[in-house]
């Protein structure tokens, strides 16, 4: 329902032994872009959501809580954190 990445997930999945990851997509709408680091026991999620695009953002399960302020009003269900972010530039911490 909605082509050419207008819409698109991001769900970091940190395990293995592996402390940091990042990825670049070019689309259509402009480069997405996320990288995230896990550091003694705190996690942090970079991201950039190109112009006229959304992203839904789903934090790992072992994440508690979200360090305010991040731009994003994050929810729990199920035992994930998830969001919806507008385009623009997302520094999040947990």
């Amino acid at each position: 329902d909605a082509p050419g990445y207008k819409k698109f997930l991001i769900r970091p999945c940190p395990g293995g032994g592996i402390s940091y990851a990042g990825a670049v997509l070019d689309t259509v709408r402009g480069s997405v872009f996320c990288k995230w680091t896990l550091q003694d026991k705190t996690f942090t999620l970079d991201i950039i959501v190109p112009p006229n695009t959304t992203a839904q953002i789903l934090l790992p399960e072992f994440v508690k809580t979200v360090k305010e302020p991040c731009g994003l009003d994050f929810t729990k269900c199920g035992g994930i954190f998830s969001a919806q972010a507008q385009s623009g530039t997302y520094h999040i911490i947990c």
